[in-house]
């Protein structure tokens, strides 16, 4: 009898022992208030569309001109994008974006093909741009974004022995279904778009909050 009694005693030995340890209290991690953001970026963007840029002045100075000359190779500097945005929330950011696109080109007479004059074509935007972020990562964000605004162009050509200048205006946009970011305070970012930006653009950005957060 006393041997059965030892032999439960010692099998309660660890249930007891285990009770009397602490148990471990997760502590939950302190939430972090959302934070509103300042973001300036820098891109460069290939085949961007103008808009409703008239092509009057090219009408005119083929008109004028195309028995005698012809035009040359056009070289495009592709369309550079300055903007500043502010994150009202996680999911929507408001900014504004200035870009400047150029297109250059020689004229040629037809009698000896000696180079006549220049074509030039330059393009400057301003546009308020919106952007929906749709997943939103501590190192990636993904969005899509569009802006709507003016473009202003300078259009240089040769004709009839003299360089004609013409001043346009008209409105442009641009639509990027797809953009992503990756990076903290200093990230790039590419997007698939169509519009004054570009098809393609790629660039770089800097972020930071508008206040400091709080200390947890």
């Amino acid at each position: 009898m006393k041997r059965l009694l030892a032999l439960l005693a010692l099998l309660m030995l660890p249930a007891v022992s285990s009770a009397d340890e602490p148990t471990e209290v997760k502590v939950p991690k302190p939430k972090i208030d959302f934070q509103k953001q300042h973001e300036l970026r820098f891109s460069g963007g290939a085949f961007p569309t103008m808009g409703d840029i008239a092509s009057y002045p090219y009408w005119i100075g083929n008109t004028i001109d195309g028995t005698r000359s012809y035009n040359g190779p056009t070289y495009a500097s592709g369309c550079y994008t300055l903007s500043y945005d502010f994150r009202f929330k996680k999911w929507f950011d408001l900014g504004v974006a200035l870009s400047y696109y150029g297109e250059f080109g020689s004229k040629y007479s037809k009698v000896d093909n000696s180079k006549i004059g220049n074509n030039s074509s330059q393009y400057i935007s301003v546009m308020p741009v919106v952007r929906f972020t749709w997943l939103n990562r501590p190192w990636v964000r993904m969005y899509s974004s569009l802006g709507v605004g003016m473009v202003f162009n300078t259009y240089s050509t040769y004709s009839g022995l003299k360089q004609y200048r013409f001043n346009e205006t008209g409105w442009c946009a641009q639509f990027s279904p797809f953009g992503i970011a990756v990076g903290r305070a200093l990230f790039g970012y590419a997007e698939a778009g169509v519009g004054m930006h570009g098809a393609l653009i790629v660039g770089i950005g800097y972020r930071f909050n508008s206040q400091k957060a709080p200390k947890q």
